[in-house]
Formats: structure tokens, C-alpha cells, sequence
């Protein structure tokens, strides 16, 4: 089951947030231990983004230049000025969204908020610094043509090179149906990456998802019938990828090539397809078909796609928001239900036009 998968992601994630911890400075550690709620996400994002803190801090900072992480001191800590900190977020304006920023400014005002509260700094340097909440709508979603050009991309294969197209015939089917259910459903890579046959429903028209997070909460995502058509095309030629025994998992990839002693190769068997493939085939689609978007359109944007479309369609925030899966509406608003039926009446505004 899905279950089994995000168990499986949730271990990974806890070995590399752990790794991580262990080469930043030693408050750190106290705070992750003393944040145990954390789920296995949230600390590895929280580890990445303060060990690319730290490093610009060794950088950039006289007195620190030379260190390790794991040697900054807490006296070193209790030097960072909420200049430090505005210079900080101005290198990563022109690298990162705005989401990603607000990221940042929320993981490190947690530790610093820790840190002041348990007397090692004087006061919390990221407190008072802002993101702009400017809206970069042009860049962050697929229009309604844009869509169009998209899919029939992925249907034709225009705009691929040779070896693409080689890639093409393989995986055209495939590679609609995990689109579409992008654009229909609004999952998350990671729910994506973890459907797996036990998880859908036709009669019902929906997928079984694992949200985000420790807790392995299940919900339903209803398919448009574009989607399901092209998810039940898929599911009839799955076969052909010659999936390994027991293999689950809906979406594979094609097994690589082995040598064997004997000078000759063999194909491996089709396990679950990984999260940078879906990546890799998003874009090699988007930069054949829309080039305008080429490296601005990446699986969260389809998700993005979604959100934007619904929001056009329904006009209520918080619909959309349970339909995203999120607990609350940029941090702030609050969590609000929304019926099955409300999902249920909305699963066919995602077709193709």
C-alpha cells in the first residue's frame, strides 16, 4: 500500500535530516531534540535550509571564516545581527521563489526563536525581516493554452530530439496519465511517486492518497474522466515494463541494462518510478512544447496549475485548500472541511480544452 511507501521515504529522510544535523553547529541538535513533533519532511527541510544558512554565515562573517559547522559556538551564535540575517535572505532572493523564501524566514526564526527563548542569543535576528508577498503569476502556472500545447505534446511528441522520441515511444502513455492526474487531482510528487494499484478506484473515480507528513493520513483525490481514461490506457500496457515480482507501485520505470559475467546484458525489472524521473520528464516535455516556461515549470507548479484553476472555477480558498491537502492556507488561515461532494462536483473542471 501507499503506506508502505511514505514509511519507506519518512526512514530515508531521517537518515539524511540526521546525517545533516550532525555537521551544523551543536544548538541545533538541542533544537531538533527538543522539536520531536517534527515529522521526517519538515526536519530534513529544516536541516538543508540551516546548513545553507550557516555555510553563508562562514562565509560572510568575520570571525567565522575557516570553521566547520559543527564549531560554530553558541557565543558565535549570539553574534548574528538581524543584518546578518537581511543579507541572508537578499543572496537567495534571485535563486529561490518566494515560497522557498518564506521557508527559510519560517525555519530559521523557529531555531533563532528557540535559541533566544533558551538564553543563548539576546534577541531573535530574523523577527523583524520580511519576503515580499508580490505574486510572480506569470512564472509560477500553466495557462489555459499553455496547458493545451503541453499535452498534446506529450500525446505527439513535437519538439523532441532523437533520443527523446526513442524515450517517447516507451513511455508516451505512461507519461500522459501521470500528467493528467497532475493537473486533475493537484497531488504532491512525493503522493504521486507512491500510488500504488491497490489505490484506485473507477467505479468511485478516485485515487487513495498518503498525505504529507508522519502521520500516513489517508484521503481521496477525484480523477477527471480525461484522467481516468488516460490512467486506465496506461494500467493496460503496464505490463510491457516488465515490473518486478510483487511491484505495487502504479507509475515504473523501465529497468536498466545489467552485464552479466558472461559479456552479455539483461533487463532489470521495472520497480516504482523516483520522484527526480518525474521531474526530468516534466521538463524535457515543457522546454519541447512551452518554451516560455523552460525551468519554471517543475511537478509543484502543475500542482500550483491546479490550485490557480480551481480557485478560478470555485472562487473559495478553502475549498481549494482541502482539495490541496494542506492544513492551513499560508500558515495563517484556518483549516476548513470540505465535503466529499464538494470534491466529488469538482473532479471534471480540469479537462482539456
Amino acid at each position: 500500500m501507499s503506506k508502505e511507501y511514505k514509511k519507506k521515504t519518512n526512514i530515508e529522510a531521517r537518515k539524511r535530516s540526521d546525517i545533516i544535523i550532525s555537521e551544523l553547529p551543536p544548538a541545533c541538535s538541542e533544537f531538533f531534540l527538543a522539536k520531536g513533533n517534527l515529522s521526517a519532511q519538515s526536519a530534513l527541510s529544516y536541516s538543508q535550509d540551516y546548513k545553507q544558512f550557516f555555510k553563508f554565515l562562514i562565509s560572510e562573517k568575520q570571525g567565522l571564516n575557516g570553521k566547520n559547522l559543527n564549531e560554530i559556538a553558541n557565543s558565535d551564535l549570539a553574534q548574528v545581527t538581524s543584518h546578518d540575517a537581511a543579507l541572508f535572505m537578499q543572496s537567495i532572493r534571485d535563486s529561490h521563489s518566494i515560497a522557498s523564501r518564506k521557508h527559510f524566514l519560517t525555519s530559521l526564526r523557529s531555531l533563532f526563536k528557540f535559541l533566544d527563548y533558551h538564553g543563548v542569543i539576546n534577541k531573535n535576528p530574523f523577527e523583524y525581516i520580511t519576503v515580499s508577498d508580490k505574486r510572480e503569476r506569470h512564472l509560477t502556472y500553466l495557462d489555459k493554452d499553455e496547458k493545451k500545447d503541453f499535452l498534446d505534446g506529450i500525446e505527439s511528441g513535437n519538439g523532441l530530439n532523437k533520443h527523446q522520441k526513442k524515450y517517447h515511444e516507451k513511455n508516451s502513455v505512461r507519461d500522459l496519465a501521470i500528467i493528467m492526474i497532475f493537473l486533475s487531482t493537484g497531488i504532491r510528487i512525493s503522493e504521486l511517486v507512491g500510488l500504488d494499484l491497490g489505490d484506485v478506484d473507477f467505479k468511485k473515480h478516485r485515487l487513495t492518497v498518503v498525505r504529507k507528513g508522519d502521520t500516513e493520513s489517508e484521503d481521496y483525490v477525484y480523477m477527471s474522466d480525461e484522467a481516468e481514461g488516460a490512467l486506465r490506457e496506461y494500467l493496460d500496457m503496464r505490463q510491457s515494463y516488465a515490473p518486478a515480482k510483487d511491484e505495487k507501485a502504479i507509475f515504473l520505470n523501465f529497468g536498466r541494462n545489467i552485464s552479466k559475467e558472461d559479456g552479455k546484458k539483461e533487463k532489470e525489472s521495472a520497480h516504482r518510478i523516483n520522484v527526480r524521473a518525474v521531474q526530468r520528464l516534466v521538463k524535457r516535455y515543457i522546454e519541447a512544447n512551452v518554451a516560455r516556461q523552460a525551468g519554471k515549470i517543475t511537478p509543484h507548479k502543475l500542482r500550483t496549475t491546479f490550485a490557480e484553476e480551481m480557485l478560478n472555477v470555485t472562487h473559495d480558498i478553502e475549498r481549494v485548500q482541502k482539495l490541496l491537502g494542506h492544513s492551513s492556507i499560508a500558515s495563517t488561515t484556518r483549516y476548513v472541511e470540505s465535503s466529499e461532494e464538494d470534491k466529488k462536483s469538482l473532479r471534471n473542471l480540469t479537462q482539456r480544452e
